[in-house]
C-alpha cells in the first residue's frame, strides 16, 4: 500500500486518479485541489510527486472527477459548496529531466445549482458525440451539461429523485382513486420519460421547498459502457434511497429503470447514501454495483449485458453489514476494496468466491491505514 503526503491544511474530501493511471487529484476544504503525478523509479516501483495546486474555488471543494478526452486529454472537473463547476485540462511536459503539470482552465460555471454540489461525474466519452458532465445537488436534482470550450456549458437536462418518486406515487394513488386500472397506472409510471430542461429564473415549487435536504443527492455513478444506448445513470440520496436511470439522447431525457422489489418494500439505505459504483464491463453477462453508507453497503447483481437494453433483467442483492465511505473495483470485478472511517481509517478487501453465487461474498483482508 501506498501513501503520500498532500499540501492541504484541512479535511480531505476525495481523492481521483485519472483513466491512465498516471495523474491522481485531492480536493480539501481548505478551498484548493491538488494534482499528483505518478514517476517510474529504479526496481520497478513508482512515487507520486506533487505537480500542481489550484485555488479556484471559494469554498470547500467535494467533489472531482477525470475523464480522458480524445482530443483534450486529460481534463479534470471540480465541484462544491460554492456551487462553482470549474474544468481543467492537464498539461504534462518535461524540463531538465523534471515532469511538470499545467493547468488551463476552461470557463467556469456557475451552474443551476441551489444547495451545495456534492458530486460531479462525466459521462464516458466514447457514449457520446459531445462532452457531458452531470452533477448532483443537495437541492434535490441532478443536473447534466453539454460542455462546450471556451464557452458557457449549457444544462441540457434536469432530474429530480425524491421528488419525482413522490410525484408518481401521488399520480398513482389518484390514479387508483378515479378507478383506473393497476397494469395501466403501473405502464404510464414505468414508460414515462423524466427529466427538463433548467430555466435559470425558474424557482423550485412550493412544494419541493422542504425536500431542499431531506431528498438531497449524494452520488451519481455512469455505467462504463461503450455504446450511446447503454448511458445509465445510477443515483444514491441523503434519505438512503436508490435509482436508476436510463439516458434518452434523442429527446435529452432520462426513463427511470424499476428496481427490484425488496424484503422491506424498496432498495433503501438506514443512512444516506455516499458512494455508488458501477463495476468495469469484462465481458460477463452480468454486471455489479456497490451502494455504500455509512451503516451498510448493498451490491447489486444486475443480470443482464446492459442495464439500459435488456428488458428481461433479473436482480440479486448482496448486503455487507458494516458501512463505508467509498468503494473501488478490481479490474476483474471480483475484488471490492471499501475504505472506512468511522473509528480509523480501514480498507477492507471482499471477494466474489464464487461467480455464479452472488452470496458468496466475504472478506479476505483488513488493512488499518496509518
Amino acid at each position: 500500500m501506498t501513501s503520500l503526503v498532500t499540501q492541504h491544511k484541512t479535511y480531505v474530501h476525495h481523492i481521483a486518479l485519472d483513466p491512465s493511471g498516471t495523474l491522481l487529484a485531492s480536493c480539501s476544504s481548505d478551498k484548493t485541489v491538488e494534482v499528483f503525478h505518478r514517476r517510474t523509479v529504479t526496481g520497478g516501483g513508482a512515487i507520486w510527486e506533487p505537480g500542481c495546486m489550484i485555488h479556484d474555488h471559494s469554498g470547500p471543494v467535494l467533489r472531482i472527477a477525470w475523464c480522458q478526452h480524445r482530443e483534450h486529454g486529460p481534463l479534470l472537473a471540480t465541484a462544491g459548496a460554492d456551487r462553482w463547476i470549474y474544468i481543467y485540462r492537464i498539461i504534462i511536459s518535461s524540463h531538465e529531466g523534471r515532469t511538470l503539470l499545467h493547468t488551463v482552465r476552461w470557463s467556469p460555471v456557475r451552474g443551476y445549482e441551489k444547495d451545495v454540489i456534492t458530486n460531479v461525474a462525466f459521462v464516458p466519452p466514447q457514449q457520446y458525440h459531445a462532452l457531458l458532465l452531470s452533477t448532483a445537488s443537495l437541492d434535490g436534482c441532478v443536473r447534466l451539461y453539454e460542455v462546450h470550450q471556451p464557452q458557457q456549458f449549457p444544462c441540457v437536462c434536469r432530474i429530480s429523485p425524491e421528488a419525482d418518486a413522490a410525484a408518481e406515487g401521488a399520480s398513482e394513488s389518484t390514479a387508483s382513486a378515479v378507478g383506473m386500472s393497476a397494469g395501466a397506472a403501473s405502464h404510464s409510471a414505468g414508460s414515462a420519460a423524466v427529466g427538463r430542461r433548467e430555466d435559470a429564473s425558474a424557482s423550485p415549487p412550493v412544494s419541493s421547498v422542504p425536500m431542499l435536504r431531506s431528498g438531497g443527492v449524494t452520488a451519481i455513478d455512469w455505467f462504463p459502457g461503450s455504446a450511446e444506448r447503454t448511458m445509465t445513470l445510477a443515483v444514491g440520496t441523503v434519505s438512503g434511497r436508490f435509482f436508476l436511470y436510463r439516458y434518452i439522447k434523442d429527446s435529452s431525457s432520462f426513463m427511470t429503470i424499476s428496481l427490484p422489489p425488496v424484503e422491506a418494500g424498496v432498495l433503501r439505505c438506514s443512512a444516506p447514501v455516499c458512494n455508488v459504483s458501477w463495476a468495469p464491463c469484462v465481458g460477463r453477462r452480468f454486471q455489479l454495483l456497490s451502494i455504500c453508507s455509512r451503516r451498510e453497503v448493498f451490491l447489486l447483481r444486475l443480470n443482464c449485458v446492459s442495464p439500459s437494453i435488456d428488458e428481461k433483467r433479473s436482480f440479486e442483492l448482496f448486503r455487507v453489514p458494516f458501512g463505508a465511505a467509498s468503494a473501488s473495483w478490481s479490474r476483474s470485478s471480483t475484488l471490492l476494496y471499501l475504505a472506512r472511517d468511522d473509528r480509523h481509517t480501514q480498507m477492507v478487501v471482499l471477494q466474489m468466491a464464487n461467480p455464479l453465487d452472488h452470496q458468496s461474498w466475504k472478506v479476505v483482508s483488513r488493512n488499518a491505514v496509518e
